[in-house]
């Protein structure tokens, strides 16, 4: 199990792995750009040459986020453009400094007709996954609001299945998930879930979950994450989600809130509290390194 959350780069990479080494996570997701921004950070060949040697001293898996103002499935030309346009320059600015993983949301039909949508998604990403044949690109599940894509996990294993590429996956988000309509608390219904994309496209192809509760309670399709255990899913959902086998080789990142006495820290602590409920340990292990994996030296 690798974990962590979303840090800033703001101060550099290299000071963003030191930052994630401190707080122990096996895993860190960033954005190359502001989070509503097309404008990418430049960074100084030092910065990049350190920021590689420390995430392989430490042992950190890097995971990059598309911007949110990305919609690669939009059926307005001009925006599909931009859109598509910064999703390369994010492959291109990700091969030069050697980061291997990128998740995007699928995107929003607005208003337009649902499959030209899913379609135009389609080229777009297996395009791009052809020319960066050495990224993976996870396509992230949505909330269902409004015209969004892909909060269904059939469609989302379709849309994966249909594009039929080794570097392209699902990023599966829990709050999303639950927001859809997914009861992430009963059992059966997450294990039929997990099995679902075991048995159709592989486990290898849910390459990131994304761990965040839910503020709304279940089909509400509002995106709103909240701390882990605090929110609908409860606790229940979380061990139900690490109880199925092979999950456990997984990485997850945590997108919760930032409160006054409550944050990463609380929220980490929580996730592998009851991550050790779901395996059954009966020493809380709360170190974020895989005891498993071998030491770097």
């Amino acid at each position: 199990m690798r974990i962590g959350v979303h840090v800033s780069i703001n101060k550099g990479l290299s000071n963003a792995i030191s930052y994630a080494n401190k707080m122990r996570y096996s895993a860190v997701q960033i954005f190359l750009s502001g989070n509503i921004s097309n404008r990418l950070s430049e960074f100084k060949d030092s910065d990049i040459e350190e920021f590689n040697r420390l995430r392989e001293q430490y042992d950190i898996e890097i995971y990059v986020h598309l911007p949110y103002i990305a919609n690669l499935a939009s059926q307005d030309k001009e925006i599909h453009r931009r859109s598509r346009d910064l999703l390369i320059r994010y492959l291109e600015k990700m091969s030069v400094i050697g980061l291997r993983h990128l998740t995007v949301h699928a995107g929003s039909s607005k208003g337009g007709d649902k499959e030209r949508s899913i379609k135009i998604l389609k080229e777009t990403i297996d395009e791009a996954a052809g020319s960066y044949n050495n990224i993976n690109i996870q396509i992230e599940n949505s909330a269902g609001s409004k015209s969004s894509l892909c909060s269904s996990i059939d469609e989302i294993i379709g849309l994966v299945d249909d594009i039929d590429r080794k570097n392209v996956g699902i990023c599966l988000d829990t709050c999303h998930l639950f927001a859809a309509g997914y009861d992430l608390r009963d059992s059966d219904i997450t294990n039929k879930l997990l099995s679902k994309i075991a048995d159709s496209i592989g486990m290898d192809k849910l390459m990131l979950i994304h761990l965040n509760d839910s503020k709304y309670d279940l089909n509400s399709n509002v995106d709103r994450h909240w701390h882990i255990a605090k929110g609908y899913i409860g606790s229940k959902g979380f061990i139900n989600l690490f109880s199925f086998k092979g999950i456990e080789d997984k990485s997850f990142i945590l997108e919760t809130p930032i409160e006054k006495n409550y944050g990463d820290k609380e929220n980490i602590r929580k996730a592998l509290e009851l991550f050790n409920k779901a395996v059954n340990s009966s020493d809380a292990d709360l170190d974020l390194k895989n005891k498993n994996r071998k030491k770097k030296r």
